[in-house]
């Protein structure tokens, strides 16, 4: 939400981190939209994963046909690996 994309990056998982830099995910994923809120929806877990359905209010940073704000839910996947929780990034 802050836009701290170095934050958002130190919790991908470090397998994640050992394949793709800071700089590209930066390119892929930093500038994209202007969060104004989310909320976590549920939450479902099994021993070493949990997937969170989060609704995110966002407003696109190109504008368009959209009007001020999307509203859509999102799929989180959140993997314990090491005893520490880790956002799953698909390449």
């Amino acid at each position: 939400m802050s836009g701290d994309t170095q934050k958002a990056y130190d919790l991908t998982t470090p397998s994640f981190r050992s394949i793709s830099s800071f700089n590209s995910y930066k390119a892929k994923f930093g500038n994209r939209v202007n969060l104004l809120a989310a909320e976590v929806v549920s939450v479902t877990c099994e021993t070493e994963k949990c997937t969170a359905v989060v609704r995110v209010d966002a407003r696109p940073l190109l504008g368009g046909g959209f009007g001020n704000t999307l509203t859509t839910h999102v799929d989180e996947t959140w993997l314990l690996e090491d005893g520490h929780w880790w956002f799953f990034q698909k390449l």
